[in-house]
């Protein structure tokens, strides 16, 4: 498992031995739509809508994700 910490307007990501307490989480259900939806191959509505990505927690921090993590526009 792998946790991607965003903290004061950054990211990491760290391997998710020793979760941390958190406001929001995203979950993918595998690494290929993480990279699809990096990529623009996969739009965040259609991963939501899907099920390829589920949220629990702060709504208003999961909102702010992508200003964070810039996704990839299709081109």
């Amino acid at each position: 498992m792998w946790q991607l910490v965003l903290e004061n307007g950054a990211y990491k990501l760290t391997p998710g031995d020793e979760i941390q307490e958190v406001d929001c989480t995203m979950n993918f259900d595998s690494v290929e739509s993480f990279v699809r939806l990096q990529n623009g191959d996969l739009s965040p509505i259609k991963a939501y809508t899907s099920g390829k990505v589920k949220f629990s927690g702060n709504r208003k921090l999961i909102q702010e994700v992508g200003k964070i993590i810039p996704l990839g526009k299709k081109k």
